[in-house]
């Protein structure tokens, strides 16, 4: 029998059950996680508990809060099964936001960023954790204040944590991946390595998002199984990761890396024939290797980043549609428009408007 590391056994990882609460009272609920603080940046925000009608998933399950500010907004839905607290925030804004989240105790959160980028961090430490577009970790976050910033655009991240006694109870099988967390050096927001969202964990996450309405413990019996399976999804990318693959996996992250440093700094990314010769690689190698690990097309992930950088013009800069069309190179105007409004569901002109431009 495989004995359980002692990080792992440590109860000091679990807070104790409240004395005197009685059967009902003690498992009715799983202990809050986080809490995020929008007021404190923002006093004159409106809060609501109504969406946004352009936000990306309703979670007919969830609970719903909504703050709204000049030229953006900040959506958060989560429900708090008796094991499990799946959530999803999404933030759209036009210009550079930063809020406050409060984490209530020790938790380990699985993350996925569905679109855009969070940075997380603690103000009194210069370590910080960047969370990427179609990339997921696990976050050991210890009790406290944490700083999210996020530039112009959308941004998505879903995410859950479970009830502390399963990453105890699971170390030396499924959850054996967790062994990342070593107690290092202080660090407040440790992380297991950034890995590439896949399909089925894609299709997972949809199923947790699109679960009908149910009652008691038929919700929630709902609601752990796609969280199980992506757990389970999680370990095998973790072990799946051979040699080849790990080096793969290596160049389409630093491909992308330097996708965005180039898209923020010249506007428009180079083309896939120039990436190839300079990571010594064919363009045929390096699509390929970038939709293995990421599940999309590496022209179709070039594309968004332009458009991104066309939000920004048009957000910071105040560009006119056709303006920054012309700087980023789209010969055709109204293709330009068709494929912003697919991607940020507004139109150029309404987004640079909405910015008072």
């Amino acid at each position: 029998m495989t004995a359980v590391p002692a990080r792992f056994s440590d109860t000091a990882l679990l807070p104790d059950a409240p004395r005197g609460a009685g059967f009902l009272g003690l498992y009715a609920r799983m202990q809050l996680p986080f809490r995020l603080h929008i007021a404190s940046h923002y006093p004159h925000a409106n809060e609501s508990q109504r969406l946004p009608a352009d936000c990306s998933y309703r979670i007919a399950y969830a609970t719903a809060r909504c703050w709204r500010g000049d030229g953006w907004w900040v959506a958060e839905q989560w429900h708090d099964a008796r094991h499990a607290y799946p959530y999803l925030i999404e933030v759209y804004t036009t210009k550079r936001l930063r809020f406050t989240v409060e984490c209530l105790r020790e938790d380990l959160h699985w993350l996925y960023t569905m679109a855009g980028a969070f940075r997380l961090g603690r103000q009194t430490n210069a370590d910080h954790l960047w969370l990427y577009a179609d990339e997921h970790t696990q976050v050991l976050a210890t009790e406290g204040h944490y700083e999210i910033q996020l530039e112009s655009g959308r941004h998505l991240l879903f995410g859950f944590v479970v009830e502390q006694g399963w990453p105890r109870r699971y170390a030396a099988t499924s959850l054996a991946y967790l062994y990342a967390f070593e107690r290092d050096g202080g660090r407040t927001c440790r992380s297991t390595p950034h890995l590439p969202i896949t399909p089925a964990m894609r299709a997972q996450l949809l199923s947790l998002a699109t679960i009908p309405p149910q009652e008691g413990m038929v919700q929630d019996a709902a609601i752990y199984r796609p969280v199980a399976q992506l757990t389970q999804l999680t370990r095998d990318a973790h072990e799946g990761a051979g040699a080849h693959a790990a080096r793969s996996f290596q160049l389409a992250q630093a491909v992308r890396g330097y996708l965005r440093d180039a898209a923020k700094n010249a506007g428009r990314p180079p083309a896939i024939t120039q990436l190839a010769a300079h990571f010594h690689v064919t363009p045929d190698y390096l699509s390929r290797v970038h939709r293995m690990h990421y599940g999309q097309n590496l022209q179709s992930y070039l594309m968004r980043l332009r458009l991104n950088e066309a939000f920004r013009l048009l957000t910071e800069e105040g560009l006119t549609a056709s303006a920054v069309a012309y700087r980023l190179e789209f010969t055709d105007l109204s293709a330009f428009g068709k494929l912003f409004r697919k991607q940020f569901k507004k139109t150029p002109s309404s987004v640079r408007k909405k910015h008072r431009y």
